[in-house]
């Protein structure tokens, strides 16, 4: 898989007015040395819809990398808790077609030292898609 190390991060929160109240997404916005990710978590995504997909990397031409990531807002706390601490923790990607260029994403994860602790990935359980989460210690 490709990847970047995460120098820092920023939390942010939206609210708006739903039909049963206040609703509330979040995104996680992860830097690299020239590279960014944006992981969204968001209770009105539709999974179904996106299909085999978690998110999309564009290449910039100049060596750095966006990538947009797609989360249940369920699995936010766990990916928030990761990034809290010191440990060393880096952005994982693979690309649904193969190749190292841009394109939709098979699978997106972050990994703490050897171990992957948060992931989403169209390969879930049993092929089922899920996201994946470990109780996460701090970063």
């Amino acid at each position: 898989m490709q990847g970047f190390e995460i120098s820092s991060h920023c939390i942010r929160t939206r609210e708006w007015d739903g039909d049963g109240g206040a609703v509330h997404s979040h995104t996680l916005e992860l830097e690299g040395e020239n590279d960014r990710a944006f992981l969204m978590f968001d209770p009105c995504l539709d999974l179904e819809r996106l299909g085999q997909v978690v998110g999309y990397v564009t290449d910039g031409g100049d060596g750095s990398l966006s990538i947009i990531g797609w989360f249940p807002l369920d699995v936010f706390e766990n990916y928030r808790r990761l990034l809290e601490g010191s440990d060393r923790i880096t952005v994982e990607f693979e690309l649904r077609d193969g190749g190292t260029g841009a394109g939709y994403l098979r699978r997106l994860a972050l990994r703490r030292g050897g171990t992957i602790v948060a992931a989403n990935s169209v390969h879930g359980p049993q092929g089922v898609r899920r996201s994946k989460t470990a109780s996460a210690g701090s970063r």
